[in-house]
């Protein structure tokens, strides 16, 4: 191996930029030219190891651990220790995962399968992560995208004429590269379209649609629009003093329910002892179980009537 040579006057020569240290060309323990030069012609590689090796007592004040004077299961010095007083060859690797009690490597709690994405976080951890959300959204940093209503800070934003251009012109690029599929070719018309029940059997009309009822939607929707209808709403929240009569609720989202059905029994549609102050929540229980709980209803107007009679006369 070529040894460079120092000044007359017993300096270093100044290093040039194609030598690899002052005296060496190349480390003298594994020839190599690409790590740094350390000391004593050696890499930063070999030096660290050959210091290890030669020294295990560096950094533990003459001691083989900073607790341990040598391994407590085979009592060397010769090896390095890794892990509660145990050298690398005595020091078990393996360990029993928490979740299904099978040997992992390398002491980890959990093995490969219970530590993918997808697996449940313990209870600690979880409470931990809320947490640190909660403090964040009061601080700002985050903001909830699951709102719903005026919350939501997208309410009542809408996008500008130029974006939705642009979203345009975006899925026609991806449709013409293949790597988006649309659902209807260019020049696609609907099967149906300017095509009536005569001239094509698949359209269902009138008598042949299984949701027909014989025409009665618009004098249904007259009905329940019209001024006697509103007026007899009006008289039975006044009769209940605006209260639900199954959950005693005051105010808030009120219905009026027609104790024998609006359908069944149209002399009866705008008679007030017939009607009873629901709110919305009791209302819905009771949509399609209206025959079976006209008794039921009726007692509750008999107990209702007493107790108005009652109020007065007092």
């Amino acid at each position: 191996m070529k040894e460079i040579k120092r000044n007359q006057d017993g300096t270093f020569m100044k290093k040039p930029d194609n030598v690899w240290s002052f005296n060496f060309d190349s480390c003298i323990s594994c020839k190599t030219t690409v790590q740094e030069h350390q000391a004593k012609g050696l890499c930063s590689n070999c030096y660290s190891f050959k210091k290890r090796h030669e020294n295990p007592n560096i950094g533990y004040q003459n001691k083989w651990a900073y607790k341990y004077d040598q391994c407590i299961k085979c009592g060397t010095m010769e090896r390095k220790h890794l892990s509660k007083g145990l050298c690398t060859k005595c020091y078990d690797y393996t360990s029993m995962c928490i979740s299904c009690n099978v040997p992992t490597t390398k002491n980890h709690n959990k093995c490969r399968s219970c530590s993918n994405t997808g697996s449940k976080r313990l209870e600690k951890t979880r409470r931990k992560m809320s947490s640190i959300k909660k403090q964040q959204y009061k601080q700002g940093l985050l903001i909830n995208a699951f709102k719903a209503g005026k919350d939501n800070p997208m309410y009542g934003k809408h996008p500008s004429p130029e974006t939705s251009e642009k979203k345009r012109q975006s899925m026609k690029r991806l449709i013409s590269e293949g790597k988006l599929t649309s659902l209807f070719k260019e020049g696609h018309t609907p099967w149906l379209k300017n095509k009536t029940a005569e001239e094509d059997p698949r359209i269902l009309n009138q008598e042949n649609h299984w949701h027909w009822k014989g025409g009665i939607s618009p004098t249904y929707v007259k009905i329940r629009n019209s001024i006697e209808t509103k007026q007899w709403r009006e008289k039975v929240f006044k009769r209940d003093h605006w209260i639900c009569r199954e959950c005693e609720q005051v105010g808030g989202k009120l219905r009026p329910h027609h104790i024998r059905p609006f359908a069944k029994y149209p002399d009866l549609r705008f008679d007030v002892n017939n009607g009873i102050t629901l709110c919305k929540k009791c209302h819905d229980k009771v949509r399609g179980k209206e025959d079976e709980s006209i008794d039921y209803f009726q007692q509750k107007l008999i107990q209702i009537n007493k107790l108005d009679i009652l109020s007065n006369k007092m």
